[in-house]
């Protein structure tokens, strides 16, 4: 009995409750609907109070935060809930009269629903919220142009130079400059549009600086980019608390349009540089890596000084000198940039010294390129170095769009990094000697991280110290009709066919001091005469296209220390075992079955270039492992058949 007694308690309990819940909407039906009404007046109440502080902050340009919008969205459900509601009872019999009684269904159906409704508003938000709008940052909307023709093109090439600068690690600082109307603001707004749309910075900033530049105005404007308030008058304090909110973005970018002279970005709260001992400023003090600088001047002479670093309060002197090298730069912002970056931080003598070479005849004899030649000579003089001089003039000597990988093996066999004998660490001081060309914008970027470029015009530049300094004869996809005479051969330390249309092989060269020869023709399998090379003692740096098989007295050149071999047929190179003095050899994209057992005997052979070789077949054993001195070998889409 006690067990039934148990078991019938439990089920009362479970049955009676919620009857009595649902007996308790039509005891309170009244009370319910008031409940109702009074949530939704308080509601209605503070959707009131909310809407005029939203409006309010809609006026100023704020952004209402997501859960506010999603607030009022909720409260905007409800009352259009409410409302249905209260229509549907008005029309529903649910009251009492002498001739009916009261809905049971309809009371208890409706006060359910006012109960909920009630219980609903009151779990929501009561509406206080930790802040209900931001400030939004502006936009950077594309700018449209109505230019069109060259004009267009020649904007759309400045911008995309401009990209590929700013990209550059080792450039802090970019500066365009040009007359009143032709384009510099527009052209800094597309620079601000397509590096917040690629991303490449996490804040971008643009203010006006104009001829008499207020800096409370920067500041204000700046502070209102990255939705900052100021709220202290002093200079200093704003600049504090400006230069700690751009410092919130690992990566920053600057854009001052309009300078009219040398800015304090310090004053203004730019991170950018800070005063080191000695007086120099570094570009990007240690502690933040990502501020970059593009500015926009309608004058080449405040260009100018901003790359040589120049202040109000330097040596009038110096200044004065500054000023007339400027003016022998003939406005041409190429020449502006290198001299200017190649003068950076020199004395005052130096300073007089470069302005006499600017003054002295062109090395080129060509109406309108005198200058510019001058001014990049300038710039190779100022090189630290005869090595990274010979690095930059032998760049100057490839392609369009050279592999880095052809410089470096070219290096190795000039001997070019003077006092480094292990490719890894000859890989390090290629990447500096680069970093530093790139810098004094003597070199650029190329198509990707394997390949770099020039400007045509610092290569010409280039070209014409070349022949004069080093004795270089380079000739570049030209048509060659007559060789050098034998008088100017002897003379010759590097001869350079790169592309050329070459009908028919060169004669036997007598260049006693020939360091370095590369002989590119258009024609497939043009081969060159035995006796080529029989009178090249010096010779260091072979590299040819298209062989068909090697000329005899390439035995001969005992002195040989990188051989390039690239896009050739090559059948039988056993006579390369000769050249015990080889530290480079590359036969890249070349067709060859089987390397010879001659190999083996290159016991100095540094590097080994097989890239590209996809007819490899046969690697005799014991050949490579022989090769004790090997630090780096290449086989990409090479030689595949290790488990033979």
């Amino acid at each position: 009995m006690d067990v039934v007694w148990a078991v019938a308690s439990k089920v009362s309990e479970l049955t009676v409750e919620p009857i009595g819940t649902q007996l308790g909407y039509l005891v309170y039906y009244r009370s319910n609907l008031n409940e109702l009404k009074e949530q939704l007046e308080k509601l209605a109440a503070k959707r009131e109070s909310l809407q005029h502080a939203v409006e309010e902050d809609r006026r100023s340009g704020r952004e209402i935060e997501s859960n506010v919008k999603k607030w009022f969205d909720r409260v905007n459900k409800i009352k259009a809930e409410a409302e249905k509601f209260n229509g549907e009872g008005s029309q529903a019999n649910i009251g009492c009269s002498y001739k009916s009684c009261p809905n049971l269904w309809l009371l208890y159906k409706w006060s359910r629903r006012a109960k909920k409704m009630a219980d609903e508003i009151k779990m929501m938000e009561d509406g206080k919220f930790d802040r209900l709008s931001y400030t939004k940052l502006p936009e950077w909307p594309a700018s449209s142009s109505t230019l069109g023709g060259d004009t267009f093109e020649s904007r759309v090439r400045t911008l995309s130079r401009i990209m590929e600068v700013l990209a550059d690690p080792a450039t802090n600082m970019v500066g365009v400059h040009g007359l009143p109307g032709v384009g510099k603001t527009t052209l800094a707004k597309e620079v601000a549009s397509k590096a917040k749309e690629e991303k490449l910075y996490d804040t971008v900033v643009m203010v006006e600086v104009k001829q008499k530049p207020d800096i409370k105005t920067i500041q204000r404007e700046m502070a209102e980019m990255v939705g900052l308030k100021f709220d202290e008058d002093s200079q200093v304090i704003r600049a504090s608390r400006l230069n700690e909110r751009l410092r919130q973005g690992k990566k920053l970018l600057v854009i001052l349009d309009d300078l009219w002279e040398r800015l304090d970005l310090q004053k203004i709260g730019i991170p950018f540089g800070e005063e080191k001992k000695g007086g120099k400023i570094s570009l990007l003090d240690d502690e933040y890596k990502g501020c970059k600088i593009f500015l926009t001047s309608r004058s080449e002479e405040r260009l100018f000084k901003e790359m040589a670093e120049l202040h109000d309060d330097s040596p009038p002197d110096l200044l004065t000198i500054a000023n007339e090298v400027n003016e022998r730069c003939a406005r041409l912002p190429l020449a502006i940039v290198t001299v200017a970056r190649a003068l950076r931080n020199k004395s005052l003598s130096t300073w007089r010294d470069a302005l006499r070479q600017l003054q002295q005849p062109s090395l080129r004899k060509v109406p309108g390129l005198k200058d510019v030649d001058s001014s990049i000579k300038l710039s190779y003089d100022y090189l630290e170095g005869r090595d990274l001089k010979s690095f930059f003039l032998l760049s100057a000597m490839l392609s369009n769009d050279a592999m880095t990988s052809d410089l470096f093996k070219y290096c190795i066999g000039l001997g070019l990094f003077e006092g480094i004998y292990i490719v890894e660490e000859s890989l390090d001081r290629l990447q500096t000697m680069m970093k530093t060309l790139k810098v004094s914008c003597l070199l650029l970027d190329g198509s990707s991280s394997d390949h770099f470029k020039m400007h045509d015009v610092v290569r010409d530049s280039a070209l014409s110290i070349a022949f004069n300094e080093k004795c270089a004869f380079v000739k570049r996809y030209e048509k060659i009709h007559n060789w050098p005479d034998k008088g100017q051969l002897e003379n010759y330390k590097y001869l350079c066919f790169r592309g050329c249309d070459i009908d028919e092989p060169p004669p036997q060269l007598n260049c006693p001091s020939l360091e370095l020869f590369l002989f590119e023709s258009k024609h497939d399998n043009l081969s060159l005469p035995d006796d080529i090379f029989k009178r090249m003692p010096l010779l260091r740096v072979l590299t040819h296209f298209n062989f068909s098989s090697l000329p005899t007295p390439i035995t001969s050149l005992e002195n040989l220390t990188s051989l390039c071999l690239h896009q050739c047929e090559l059948k039988d190179i056993a006579m390369i075992g000769v050249l015990r003095n080889l530290k480079v050899l590359s036969l890249t994209h070349s067709i060859i079955q089987e390397l010879p057992h001659e190999l083996a005997c290159l016991t100095r052979l540094q590097l080994l270039d097989l890239s590209n070789c996809r007819k490899l077949a046969v690697i005799p054993q014991n050949t490579i492992s022989r090769l004790n001195k090997l630090e780096a070998l290449y086989l990409e889409n090479s030689f595949n058949r290790w488990q033979d």
